[in-house]
């Protein structure tokens, strides 16, 4: 059985660097090398190999029979629990970046209703109340952008939070989208407290 450990962590190896894990000429110079695997992550540097599965594979190229799985259903467990884990980092990974997104819209959302703002204080100081329709009506456009930017900028709040709480509960590890999730929640305090 844990022959078959052995052999099953020679193909993983192969698939991992895309090399024979003893890349030998002949049986002698086989018989000479085993036991001297080079680890997958040192042999092909450019294939980005996670230490997790690194370990695995190494685990089940040890030299002590004794040392690697004891079975071949026992490998395929921990290849599951890592792919599990990839998964879930890649999940975790994808909705921190639509947090990121939703955050960059959130910021320029925020710059444009600084900009509107003013628009609107140079107006109202500009229209009388006597002013016609005529004049009063850029006036009256700016205050729908306003109150259409005030409602993006929470959309785009609202979708950043959600985002990063995502990624949060899916990789409780992930330390990035709880950062952000702080960042968020303290700027929405110093807001409250500013007014």
């Amino acid at each position: 059985r844990r022959a078959d450990v052995y052999s099953l962590g020679a193909i993983l190896y192969e698939l991992l660097t895309l090399q024979p894990a003893y890349p030998a000429r002949g049986l002698d110079e086989l018989l000479r090398q085993f036991g001297g695997v080079i680890p997958p992550r040192r042999r092909a540097p450019q294939r980005e190999i996670s230490e997790e599965i690194e370990a695995v594979c190494m685990r089940c190229l040890e030299q002590t029979p004794k040392k690697r799985f004891d079975s071949a259903l026992d490998l395929q467990v921990a290849v599951e629990d890592w792919l599990t884990g990839t998964r879930r980092r890649v999940q975790a990974e994808e909705a921190f970046h639509a947090g990121e997104a939703a955050r960059a819209r959130l910021e320029a959302l925020r710059v444009e209703a600084g900009q509107l703002q003013q628009e609107l204080a140079r107006l109202e100081r500009s229209i009388k109340p006597f002013d016609g329709e005529a004049k009063k009506a850029p006036l009256w456009a700016v205050e729908e952008r306003v109150v259409r930017a005030a409602l993006d900028e929470e959309e785009a709040l609202a979708a950043a939070i959600d985002a990063y709480g995502r990624a949060t509960s899916i990789d409780a590890s992930f330390v990035a989208p709880q950062d952000q999730l702080a960042d968020l929640h303290l700027a929405l305090f110093l807001d409250a407290e500013a007014r």
